[in-house]
Order: structure tokens, then C-alpha cells, then sequence
């Protein structure tokens, strides 16, 4: 559905806008997603945020820091940042992650 249907079918009153906006924000994230992985072939959006979240965090880069900035538990960013040490991406080290790539 286009954006601008989407908006007009949901014209009607403050709470079908309000729909109207939170749905977009969903569809916008699945696009970005979408045309990102298009893009980057070797890992996926998630794991880019998480790179590009660390080169911006202030030391310590803790997994609890990073996750405070994604807005993600401490164990979802483990998870993530294993994958990536895996693949090469970064180290980690006694929690902190060690950026081996993008410094």
C-alpha cells in the first residue's frame, strides 16, 4: 500500500491518524531493512546498527552501554556482537566489545 492511500483511508479522526502514522513508521523500517540488506550482503541491518552504535559509544563500550543506546538488553547485543566476532567484525573482551573493522 502506498503511503499517501494509507493516509487518506485513515483520514477520518485523531485515532485512525495516530494508525495511520504507526503503521508508516513499520512499513518505513521494513524498506529501509529491505533495500539495506540489498546493500550490505554480508550482514544484516541489526548487525550494522550495532557497529555503527559502537564506533559512536563512549568507552567503556560495555554490552550494557551499547544495548542502553539501542534501546536493547544487554543479551540481545551479546548475541548480535557474537555473531559479528564470528564474521570478524569485532572482539569481545571481558563484555566490552573491541571494534576490529570500523575504528
Amino acid at each position: 500500500m502506498k503511503m499517501d492511500k494509507l493516509f487518506e483511508e485513515y483520514d477520518c479522526d485523531t485515532e485512525h491518524r495516530v494508525q495511520a502514522i504507526f503503521s508508516s513508521i513499520f512499513i518505513l523500517q521494513n524498506r529501509m531493512q529491505t533495500a539495506g540488506e540489498k546493500l550490505q550482503t554480508e550482514i544484516f541491518l541489526k548487525q550494522w546498527l550495532l557497529l555503527a552504535m559502537t564506533a559512536c559509544c563512549p568507552e567503556p563500550r560495555t554490552l550494557t552501554n551499547i544495548g542502553n543506546l539501542m534501546g536493547c538488553s544487554r543479551q540481545n547485543i551479546k548475541k548480535l556482537a557474537l555473531t559479528l566476532e564470528k564474521k570478524g567484525f569485532v572482539r569481545l573482551l571481558l563484555g566490552e566489545i573491541i571494534l576490529s573493522v570500523l575504528s
